[in-house]
């Protein structure tokens, strides 16, 4: 019951992905073309707020429904009382204690009254999306977030026409959020919701939701110290090209592991709930994650040159050196991240705070040494690859500590050792050897999928019926 209901929202999640990726491609290359690198310095700090908002509120509070499969009208209530009172909070900071830094950076104010629309947007409407999470309609989650970025992309290319581009970028954005959710709350009329006994304890899903909340802003804040170092030693231009080399090497990241989180995690915190052995399953879906991605970090990586000159050329050359270390800083993120959720799946959302809470601190320390000591460009993206191996080391061990490792499988680790080795020897030599871009990808294509088809048979059947498990 749990494999298929995984598999089915995970094969859900693949074909509203391939679409959205799609737009998302062709609206990033735009947006890097239209946009100078002021603009896209300014369109950063759009980024930052929003993207903050939408770690807090999404599915903020409304966490615990999904984490304790429980719901109540009163419990509701409850919880979007705290939800509403936090993002209060959020606006009065952002707005009070920052409006000046942001418009001493360049940042016009009618960008973040767009910022603070999305940002209600999310706080609003994240509870519908959570109860639809609730009682399993991915395939009508998945065909919403199709629709609001095709909706999102008509728009932004409607306007580009007759609004100044950054307007255009961060007004579609807004749409495409108010889309989603409008698109929630009327499938959460349309669905018949059983709710749960009256004896939920209240205070275990505040307590969970708070923790959430305070766990995923510190992740959050503690993940863009970067972006505030660069922004504060060089400035918004410089900043611009920085956040298109981060949009560019995150891309991947930012399709794929949300399309494996959405899917195992509902399945996993029931299994864990019910005690039933989970190990299996986080094996299994490690195991898949690792086929699918490597083999495209390693292509972006030796292929980022010919990629970024067809891209930006006017940017290509300053776009290169970030680019590369963000793919290897990317690629171990996304390990990370799927580490943090099957942990977060414990319902360890205290001991994830506090964790936080000391990668925040260092993080910060971190930068008022760099800002002292004027820090160059190249030695901070080499520490910040060595760091982020360091927090994956650790937070590997902290989930290992909870799970029975007896089943662990030498056939599997073997399996993707030698699928892994062989990827990079190939496209390595297909680099090396100066072949034509596009030969040299259609060779590297058919190397990785004959490889995976012959070292892992079934994975490689499962994968292709999108069965993860």
């Amino acid at each position: 019951h749990h494999e298929g209901a995984l598999n089915n929202t995970f094969k859900y999640q693949v074909y509203s992905a391939i679409v959205i990726s799609i737009i998302q491609l062709i609206t990033l290359y735009f947006l890097g073309r239209k946009l100078t690198a002021v603009q896209l310095g300014i369109f950063g700090v759009y980024q930052m707020i929003f993207r903050f908002a939408f770690a807090v509120f999404e599915p903020g509070m409304f966490a615990s429904l999904i984490q304790k499969h429980e719901i109540s009208q009163k419990l509701l209530h409850y919880l979007k009382r705290f939800q509403y009172i936090i993002f209060l909070i959020f606006v009065v900071v952002l707005l009070g204690l920052f409006y000046q830094q942001w418009i001493a950076f360049g940042v016009e104010a009618i960008v973040l009254v767009i910022s603070i629309l999305v940002s209600a947007a999310i706080a609003f409407g994240s509870l519908y999306h959570a109860r639809l999470i609730l009682v399993n309609k991915q395939f009508e989650i998945a065909v919403l977030f199709t629709i609001a970025h095709s909706i999102e992309f008509i728009l932004l290319f409607s306007m580009l026409q007759f609004l100044p581009e950054i307007y255009c970028f961060t007004i579609s954005l807004l749409v495409r959020f108010c889309v989603f959710y409008i698109g929630c709350y009327y499938l959460v009329r349309k669905t018949k919701i059983e709710y749960s006994v009256p004896s939920i304890e209240l205070n275990e899903h505040r307590n969970y939701g708070l923790n959430y909340c305070l766990m995923q802003g510190l992740s959050y804040l503690q993940g863009i110290y970067d972006n505030i170092l660069i922004a504060l030693l060089f400035g918004p231009a410089f900043f611009g090209i920085y956040v298109l080399a981060c949009e560019l090497s995150y891309f991947v990241f930012s399709k794929i592991n949300p399309l494996f989180n959405k899917s195992y995690f509902p399945v996993l915190t029931s299994k864990i709930k019910h005690k039933e052995e989970s190990f299996t399953m986080i094996q299994s879906v490690f195991e898949s994650f690792l086929y699918v991605v490597v083999p495209i970090y390693l292509f972006l990586f030796f292929q980022s040159g010919t990629i970024l000159h067809w891209l930006y050329p006017d940017k290509a050359n300053d776009l290169l050196m970030p680019f590369q270390y963000f793919l290897l800083i990317a690629f171990v993120k996304s390990l990370t991240n799927l580490v943090f959720t099957m942990y977060l799946a414990y319902g360890k959302t205290k001991e994830i705070f506090i964790w936080n809470l000391i990668i925040a601190i260092t993080n910060y320390l971190f930068v008022f040494i760099f800002f002292i000591v004027k820090v160059d460009y190249e030695r901070f993206m080499l520490f910040m690859l060595l760091y982020s191996i360091l927090v994956l080391i650790i937070l590997s061990v902290k989930l290992f500590s909870l799970l029975d490792l007896h089943g662990f499988s030498k056939i599997t680790f073997m399996r993707l050792s030698i699928y892994i080795a062989f990827s990079f020897l190939s496209i390595f030599a297909f680099y090396y050897y100066g072949f034509n871009f596009i030969i040299s990808s259609l060779l590297y294509l058919i190397c990785v999928l004959s490889l995976f088809y012959i070292v892992n048979k079934q994975k490689f059947l499962d994968l292709l019926s999108f069965k993860i498990v």
